[in-house]
């Protein structure tokens, strides 16, 4: 006989998310849970209608936090320092180049900063300057290039300035991949329920779905 579960969503907005939990913890395997389906509202979608698509429709969601150590001084004497601060702002703008030259362009993703700090006067030069953000990519293959990447620039923009840095990636989400059989099956029975079916939504939002879709 066919047993249905019924799974909530704990801590979906908060890192890290609860259904890395409840994988984690063999609750899928103790439970027999052969399949997972998902239903998530989304304002771009009409009243009454289902998007559901094959293959990758969410992006991997990790968070990088760059520090650039340098020496600070006084901005009188800037040769005397080594100022962090233009360091970071090289690698910032370097980072927006790392999509094009590392994810394919055949596949969606994004790279960027959300947050950029430094010093605690105008005449200082500070010590360190620190940057972070968000990397969002639809493979793992794509996730592993621009992980690599963010690194790589920075640890050579930083030795070039005669600075260090130091990168730290917090992964999230992976890539949420949905199954082609059962989307198939899944998209059948929408219509029948007389449910208007919508284009395929693919975005490089994320969703802590795609860990059971990892299982």
């Amino acid at each position: 006989p066919l047993a249905l579960a019924a799974i909530g969503q704990p801590r979906e907005e908060t890192h890290p998310s609860g259904a890395a939990d409840i994988v984690s913890a063999g609750m899928l395997e103790a439970a027999g849970i052969a399949a997972v389906l998902a239903v998530h509202v989304h304002p771009d979608l009409p009243a009454g209608a289902v998007s559901i698509g094959s293959g990758a429709v969410y992006a991997s969601n990790d968070i990088f936090e760059i520090t650039v150590h340098g020496r600070g001084g006084h901005g009188a004497y800037p040769h005397s320092a080594i100022d962090p601060v233009p360091v970071a702002a090289r690698i910032t703008l370097a980072l927006y180049d790392l999509v094009r030259s590392h994810a394919s362009p055949v596949e969606a993703a994004a790279l960027g900063a959300g947050q950029i700090a430094a010093g605690s006067a105008a005449n200082i030069i500070p010590d360190t300057a620190g940057l972070r953000g968000t990397v969002r990519a639809m493979s793992a293959a794509s996730r592993k290039r621009l992980h690599d990447g963010l690194r790589q620039t920075a640890d050579h923009l930083a030795r070039a300035a005669g600075a260090r840095a130091t990168v730290a990636i917090i992964r999230g989400e992976p890539a949420l991949v949905n199954d082609p059989g059962l989307v198939r099956h899944s998209s059948r029975w929408l219509a029948r329920a007389g449910l208007q079916l919508a284009r395929p939504l693919r975005t490089c939002g994320s969703d802590d779905f795609s860990f059971y879709t990892e299982q």
